[in-house]
């Protein structure tokens, strides 16, 4: 199981600074190659990390540039903070399945931010597979346990 602390509270900083959902669907996924890392407090995943980073590949994708605040599109923020922490997701994810598994075919998401489609749709694109939304009757506040119970259900 992965936890991470900034995730809500830097997606709502963004969100009510620019655009929110108008400015993923307004950018293509990849974001024109401009990537992004939001950290306003001290995080879990990667340790004692704080602060914004942004970046953008050189024309020849040979190289990084750091993009200083200023200079960073600001219909990039949008879909660059959701789509940095998927990928954060996803490497962890790569770390945690045992060499040679079989590549992942689906991923179920369960609760908070999950019932956005928009999210739903920008995960797919960053896992590359198919997403299915767990349907429950009652809301908890229980995510994390309810997300190891469908993982062991699932198994």
């Amino acid at each position: 199981m992965l936890c991470y602390k900034n995730v809500a509270l830097a997606q709502e900083r963004v969100r009510a600074q620019y655009a929110n959902d108008m400015g993923i669907r307004g950018t293509p996924p990849g974001n024109n190659g401009y990537l992004g890392f939001y950290f306003p407090r001290s995080e879990i995943i990667p340790p004692n990390i704080t602060g914004e980073f942004f970046f953008k590949p050189d024309a020849g994708a040979t190289s990084v540039a750091v993009v200083p605040e200023l200079a960073f599109p600001p219909f990039s923020h949008p879909r660059t903070i959701l789509e940095s922490q998927i990928l954060s997701n996803k490497l962890r994810v790569t770390d945690i399945v045992p060499p040679g598994a079989p590549p992942l075919q689906r991923l179920v998401l369960a609760e908070g931010a999950s019932s956005n489609t928009v999210i739903q749709w920008v995960v797919a694109d960053v896992f590359g597979t198919s997403v299915y939304i767990e349907e429950r009757k009652t809301g908890t506040q229980e995510v994390a346990a309810f997300g190891g119970a469908l993982l062991a259900r699932h198994a």
